[in-house]
């Protein structure tokens, strides 16, 4: 059975790119954000505490193959198969993050467990809502706005990425909100820009789906199986990349004391909240220029040469961040 056309409403755009926004962001708080609220409760914290957690709450990213099977197969027939799970999983993670906000839910002894297991049920119900939410904007938009909304989609994703957490950090540092506060409006938000999926018209029947079958063509080609092992390692890597590269960048500026592996925070000063989201704000603009680039290449040249241009870049700038350089010249070293 075909799929119906539905009329695409511009206001599908904004609600869309919404909650890419907020997809951005929780990325973007649990790089800037939480490691040093981690640091000024605790006092004292092993590095290696902190880049397992920045693995472990990546570990759903990688199961969204799963996400997509069920989103395409299970539904509801009075509100559509693509709206429920949106709703569903992603009002979790804000639940999550209220949970995250009240006072007795964690103490110094069990802080790094429980931040631990609600950042993973956080980044399930985003990566789930995630997936979800590409398939219901390819079953709606129109062909000929599918590149325009898709990009605007993941502009907005990367706007809440770069300016999430350095927003919300100046926010605390000049007392506007405290970060148990922040993490009770960031549960809020999120709920409500998940129902705002409610309003998206949605197809009433979709092609039948045979799970069995998709799952086994999913796994007999060697050429996907590239792809697979490819995403699995950018999805651990890339977030502990960039959180241990901005904890290393602050303890060369002297503003994070390192003792063997254990870091603190000599001074208390609450600024470093600032001084860690300018850090992101770099790595992230490298981010954003170096996708810019590697799609011209991609696109004008080779996709293959666009793939070792970056890793190259990658590797040079990894093994250039080792030496014994100025914070300032790091600096540069992290945007590449």
């Amino acid at each position: 059975m075909g799929q119906e056309s539905i009329e695409f409403r511009n206001y599908y755009q904004v609600i869309f790119s919404t909650n890419y926004l907020f997809q951005g962001i929780n990325n973007s708080l649990f790089t800037v954000i939480i490691p040093i609220y981690l640091i000024q409760i605790i006092g004292s914290i092993d590095a290696s505490s902190i880049a397992f957690i920045a693995s472990i709450i990546m570990i759903p990213w990688v199961f969204k193959i799963f996400y997509g099977m069920i989103g395409d197969k299970f539904g509801s027939k009075r509100f559509g198969r693509r709206r429920p799970w949106i709703v569903t999983m992603v009002s979790f993670s804000g639940i999550m993050w209220i949970f995250l906000s009240l006072p007795f839910t964690y103490t110094i002894d069990n802080i790094i467990f429980i931040f631990t297991i609600m950042g993973l049920l956080i980044f399930l119900g985003v990566s789930f809502g995630d997936t979800i939410l590409d398939g219901l904007v390819l079953d709606i938009t129109p062909k000929e706005k599918l590149g325009r909304t898709s990009g605007f989609n993941w502009s907005m994703r990367s706007v809440g990425t770069i300016a999430g957490g350095p927003a919300f950090s100046l926010f605390v540092v000049i007392g506007i909100i405290d970060v148990p506060t922040l993490f009770l409006v960031m549960g809020v938000l999120s709920i409500l820009s998940s129902l705002l999926i409610f309003m998206v018209k949605e197809p009433k029947s979709y092609p039948k789906v045979t799970l069995g079958r998709n799952l086994k063509d999913m796994f007999n080609n060697k050429r996907d199986w590239k792809t697979y092992v490819f995403s699995l390692f950018n999805a651990i890597v890339d977030s502990v990349a960039m959180l241990v590269i901005s904890i290393y960048i602050l303890i060369r500026m002297n503003v994070l004391s390192s003792v063997g592996t254990s870091l603190s925070l000599p001074s208390g000063n609450i600024n470093i909240y600032l001084y860690n989201g300018n850090i992101s704000i770099i790595i992230s603009l490298g981010v954003v220029i170096g996708s810019v680039f590697g799609g011209q290449i991609a696109d004008k040249v080779s996709r293959k040469i666009s793939v070792y241009i970056g890793y190259v870049i990658t590797t040079i700038s990894l093994i250039l961040m080792m030496i014994s350089a100025p914070w300032q010249i790091l600096l540069i070293f992290s945007f590449l």
